[in-house]
């Protein structure tokens, strides 16, 4: 199994995160190491060089996501791919999304995406054959010219200069400047003031205010990007960002209550910063607030960045939205099994009558040894039903399918369907209660799991592997599979259609 190395992101591999995404080709501000950090609190950033390549992965409760890998060595020109960029041809890519592929392969976890444009998530969809594909406008980012924000210039930006006139009318005092390393004080100061007034009170938000307050101030320590405007040794605004590819990602715009245009002004002021450094800047989202959404809107984005997502449904997600239930014990695909006296041999699914015997065939670790899979680590504390209960979950989750192999209608083992990649396989593994073992079953059965797999599923390839030295199960398996490989542990099967 393919495994690739992730490093956690922290502030001692900010930097090396910096050094790639400051190549970063593509605009979403998801790919900003700094706005990374800055929400490392919920949702936890990884990343990876692969082939080339940089895999950033995020952990939000307990679900992983990818964003779309890019070329470390990119060229520094945000938007190229939307420009008709060579990197959806490159061979590279392709293998590292199959690394990628192998990686998630024993997570449990369908593979999934975020943070998509339109070209990132039309690569994928050419690349993979189940998906669900969902766009929301509430995450949309909104991204403008560096040029236009400085300027404020044409009819359309003249509200924004009149407001900026009163503003500096008003507060001649008023002084925009990059942040120092002695100004911290001044900033706590400037955040217990805006505290004090903050009323919005959803989860987000308050989240939101926490980590600006911890960023910056850690601006302070180590200023990049970042710039305040201060009144008579005060400090009213604050503002940050930070260049990823061609874009500057403005994580911050804070302004205290009562200072009339100071928002424009700082957006100009920053974007005068920024001039020269990179051709776009994004600020980010609305946070499906109505005032922000109105107040960006007005800054005239020349578009919006989609970030939609891109998620692995998988054979058996489509599988379960073609059946009413599978707890009533049907009988899904049968055969006749030859002998003296002829047998019905059946997939159906496991019914809670067969929960006794399915937490028996679990639980019986010596007739487990080559069976792949400890539960003791996903079920450390096994209760009765559980075993039962967690086939299903992962049936509902897409990630896995457990059928009861019968005979005469009696529960004698499990298939199960498992490691779904999206792409048209999956892998096969079947067992039989000891009792039933060394009657002749084993290769019927595991072919008649493949016939069901591949013509009533829909799966176009299915895999399967076992222990060099369980030969029984070797012989089995090679009755209806082709022998594509070994190495110091397995021998490993296919079978396609």
């Amino acid at each position: 199994m393919y495994e690739i190395k992730f490093r956690k992101l922290d502030r001692d591999s900010l930097q090396d995160l910096r050094a790639f995404t400051e190549k970063c080709p593509f605009l979403s501000t998801a790919y900003c190491a700094g706005q990374r950090l800055m929400w490392q609190g919920t949702y936890e950033t990884e990343f990876a060089v692969e082939c080339g390549y940089v895999i950033i992965r995020i952990w939000h409760k307990g679900k992983v996501s990818y964003l779309f890998p890019y070329p470390a060595d990119a060229e520094p020109v945000a938007g190229a791919a939307a420009e008709g960029s060579s990197l959806f041809e490159d061979e590279n890519l392709a293998t590292v999304l199959d690394r990628l592929d192998e990686h998630t392969e024993n997570t449990g976890q369908l593979l999934r995406f975020i943070a998509l444009d339109e070209d990132q998530s039309e690569y994928l969809c050419r690349r993979y054959k189940s998906y669900k594909v969902t766009t929301n406008r509430l995450t949309a980012d909104y991204l403008y010219l560096t040029e236009d924000l400085a300027s404020f210039a044409g009819r359309k930006y003249s509200a924004q200069r009149n407001h900026i006139k009163h503003f500096i009318k008003d507060w001649p005092g008023a002084v925009f400047r990059p942040l120092g390393k002695g100004d911290c004080e001044k900033v706590k100061a400037f955040f217990e003031e805006f505290e004090s007034a903050f009323t919005k009170q959803s989860d987000f938000a308050e989240k939101e205010l926490a980590y600006a307050r911890e960023y910056m101030l850690s601006e302070c320590e180590c200023p990049t990007l970042s710039c305040c405007v201060e009144l008579d040794g005060r400090i009213i605004a604050l503002c940050a960002g930070e260049r990823f590819g061609d874009c500057i990602d403005v994580q911050i715009e804070k302004c205290l209550p009562g200072f009339n245009g100071c928002y424009p002004f700082v957006v100009n002021e920053f974007a005068k910063v920024c001039l020269g450094r990179a051709k776009y800047m994004n600020r980010e989202d609305d946070a499906a607030d109505a005032g922000l959404r109105t107040s960006k809107t007005q800054y005239h984005p020349i578009r919006l960045i989609p970030n939609g997502e891109f998620e692995i449904t998988g054979e058996l997600s489509e599988f379960a939205e073609s059946i009413e239930s599978l707890t009533d014990g049907g009988e899904l695909i049968s055969m006749q099994f030859p002998g003296d006296k002829p047998l019905h041999l059946s997939l159906s699914p496991i019914c809670d009558s067969d929960s006794n015997d399915y937490d028996r065939l679990c639980l019986d670790d010596s007739h487990n040894r080559f069976w792949g899979y400890d539960y003791k680590k996903d079920i450390p504390n096994p209760v009765p039903g559980c075993f039962l209960e967690a086939a299903r979950k992962a049936f509902t989750d897409g990630s896995a399918l457990s059928l009861a192999i019968r005979l005469d209608g009696r529960f004698i083992g499990e298939a199960v369907y498992f490691v779904v990649d999206g792409r048209g396989s999956a892998k096969l593994g079947w067992r039989l209660l000891p009792e039933y073992c060394g009657r002749g079953l084993s290769a019927p059965a595991f072919k008649l799991a493949g016939d069901f797999g591949l013509y009533t599923i829909g799966f176009a390839k299915l895999k399967a592997y076992c222990y060099k030295e369980n030969e029984p199960s070797a012989k089995a398996i090679a009755h209806s599979m082709k022998q594509v490989g070994e190495d110091e542990g397995f021998m490993y099967f296919e079978r396609v259609i």
